[in-house]
């Protein structure tokens, strides 16, 4: 009886140890798993290297259209957070996934030697275009900063968190010298906090990556501080290698350009129609623009001095363009001929002193008729009443009119209309205008009058 008692309470024994021992394997297997399944975040197999940061150029004009990139360099510098203290436990935002997930990991500070470079260029060159609208805020243009890691640089799994500064390179125009202004919202700081753990086969590996701003952050945020909730993510969970998935909304740029459209029109009935008047353009820098930017242009019944014009082809496409300085461009236009600019960037207005960029005109009468010149300006072409209508001028043969003073880029297409009129001629131009005529019968008549007087001698003579 003793030893049947003694067997089952051994066996009772055995039994709670050996549920005790397998429970122990298996909350520490637990443990295991809840860290490689993104610490809560639903696991997925995705391994990634590269993490990308985007910056945007976000590009307006008042029409559809291509317009060149501005010539700037951004540089990212990325470098691992320095802790004094263990940071605190931190709440991430699913991007993907689309809940909220606590992580109850430690993030500890980044690794250097795991990247391949801790500094990264991002480049805009107005060697490529990129599309402009007028609709809502603009059209985005995204490049990529891209950043490598090793993963097997890591001493072991967990969060690593690394500080990426954003600058506009040291070799680089400004952003005022290019015409490109800063959104109204804007960070060149952002946290970036990579995931490490271990694969099925023991090794390590990246398996998503977080990216938040520090404006979003309480503006006493200090890492050591214990409060929780100054940890919020905002960007969310990122596990793919698609760059696309890693935009960035805290570094967008804004760069305006207009467009600029000049007409020809010529009445009377006498008029010289096929004549090519010349024609000077000089714009005026906006405030700050200091480069030389390429501006497109397209030409129909006028030319430009071969000088101020550059002909290229891009992609199997002939391009047209004129480096948009504080000089004079010469060029000639008949009539209904157009002149039209694409891509002028009208600077930046930061201050109450500030200037767009400008455009004047001014035009030469190769005639020997003396015409009425007037020009108007329309600042948006779907609004009739937005028309300025500048003074009219008598301009003489050899003479100059000013066309159009200083006329301002802002927020839509500028045109500018020249109206050369010739109704009636003045004696003197009656003369000028007939004196090639008169010569050639002048000089008709002369000769028969010649050759019937020496007819006559002969005649005589005979």
């Amino acid at each position: 009886m003793k030893t049947k008692l003694s067997k089952r309470l051994i066996a009772l024994v055995l039994s709670v140890l050996f549920i005790i021992a397998f429970g122990a394997i298996g909350l520490a297997a637990n443990t295991d798993d809840a860290w490689n399944n993104y610490n809560g975040v639903e696991d997925t197999t995705n391994a990634i290297t590269t993490i990308g940061i985007a910056k945007q150029i976000v590009f307006i004009n008042a029409e559809d259209t291509d317009v060149r990139e501005p010539n700037i360099t951004y540089n990212y510098s990325i470098e691992k957070v320095t802790f004094t203290e263990a940071h605190p436990a931190a709440t991430i935002l699913g991007r993907d996934l689309g809940d909220t997930y606590d992580i109850t990991a430690t993030v500890q500070e980044g690794v250097n030697a795991a990247l391949s470079s801790q500094s990264v260029d991002v480049e805009f060159s107005d060697a490529n275009f990129a599309n402009a609208t007028a609709d809502g805020d603009g059209t985005a243009c995204i490049k990529y900063a891209t950043f490598t890691f090793d993963p097997t640089e890591f001493p072991g799994a967990g969060i690593y968190r690394y500080k990426i500064t954003e600058s506009v390179k040291n070799t680089s125009k400004t952003r005022a010298e290019v015409g490109v202004a800063q959104a109204a919202t804007y960070s060149d700081t952002r946290y970036l906090d990579v995931y490490v753990r271990f694969d099925a086969d023991g090794e390590k590996e990246i398996y998503g990556f977080v990216l938040f701003e520090s404006d979003d952050f309480d503006q006493d945020f200090d890492y050591n501080n214990t409060t929780t909730d100054l940890a919020k993510k905002s960007a969310g969970f990122v596990n793919t290698s698609d760059l696309s998935q890693g935009e960035d909304p805290a570094n967008v740029d804004v760069y305006t350009t207009q467009n600029l459209h000049i007409e020809k029109d010529v009445k009377g009935a006498i008029a010289d129609k096929t004549n090519y008047f010349p024609l000077t353009m000089t714009f005026t820098k906006g405030t700050g623009l200091t480069d030389n930017i390429k501006v497109d242009v397209d030409l129909s019944d006028a030319t430009i001095a071969a000088d101020d014009i550059t002909n290229t082809t891009v992609d199997g496409t002939e391009y047209s363009y004129i480096e948009m300085t504080n000089t004079a461009i010469s060029g000639t236009i008949k009539d209904s001929g157009t002149i039209d600019f694409t891509g002028v960037p009208i600077g930046i207005k930061a201050g109450a002193d500030d200037t767009n960029t400008t455009i004047s005109l001014t035009e030469t009468n190769n005639t020997p008729n003396t015409y009425m010149v007037q020009a108007n300006s329309l600042a948006d072409s779907s609004d009739a009443n937005n028309v300025e209508l500048l003074p009219e001028e008598s301009v003489a043969s050899n003479g100059t009119s000013s066309a159009t003073d200083d006329q301002t880029f802002s927020d839509s297409k500028l045109s500018i209309y020249i109206t050369n009129t010739l109704d009636e001629i003045s004696p003197t131009g009656v003369v000028l205008y007939f004196a090639p005529y008169l010569l050639t019968l002048g000089v008709a008549v002369a000769l028969i009058i010649g050759a019937r007087r020496f007819r006559r001698v002969r005649v005589e003579e005979e």
